[in-house]
């Protein structure tokens, strides 16, 4: 792949396939990979050797995944099972994560002595809905406020499974608690700039 800015553009040959020649296209990179189908027309084939350019720019994990060339037919069947696999999936996994840790929320609700499954509850759910986020195409071209929210998440998912270790030890109201209080806070304030 060529090593110029820019969001995905494909070139077959010398000629646009794909994409765009735009050099303000590239201020925003994709920050993960996301599954491109190229269709290549046939009169743009030539006998002998082709050349396929791709040129991609990411924030982060630079590369491409296997390139798989050859007739649009099985190739779009093997690219939609990839898809299912590869993102719906574990979309949907996801989501019953979601509904089964606002379940255990819901039920912490409405009976105030489980504050244990309420916790976890929330830990199941923050974890789901951040597992969702990075299997989502929208997700591919977030930048600052998405690593925002990510960052957040990580910090909230430790801080409650703190919290919900301290319940088990039976110790709620020990001292570490508002020590893992005062931990996270200031890791979520302080970390957001940078």
């Amino acid at each position: 792949p060529a090593g110029i800015p820019g969001p995905l553009v494909e070139r077959l040959n010398g000629a646009l396939v794909s994409g765009r020649i735009d050099p303000d296209a590239g201020k925003i990179p994709l920050s993960r990979a996301t599954p491109a189908w190229i269709p290549v027309p046939p009169q743009m084939l030539r006998s002998g050797r082709n050349e396929l350019q791709i040129s991609v720019r990411y924030s982060t994990r630079e590369g491409l995944s296997p390139v798989w060339i050859g007739p649009a037919g099985p190739l779009w069947d093997d690219s939609l099972l990839e898809q299912r696999l590869e993102f719906l999936l574990p979309v949907m996994l996801n989501c019953g994560g979601s509904a089964l840790g606002l379940f255990m929320v819901l039920l912490w609700w409405r009976r105030r002595s489980e504050v244990l499954v309420g916790t976890f509850g929330l830990v199941w759910l923050l974890i789901s809905l951040r597992s969702t986020a990075y299997f989502t195409i929208y997700s591919a071209q977030q930048g600052i406020v998405f690593d925002a929210f990510m960052y957040i998440s990580q910090i909230l998912s430790a801080l409650l499974l703190g919290m919900a270790s301290l319940i088990l030890a039976d110790r709620a109201g020990h001292w570490w608690r508002r020590l893992l209080i005062g931990l996270a806070v200031p890791l979520m304030l302080l970390g957001i700039p940078a």
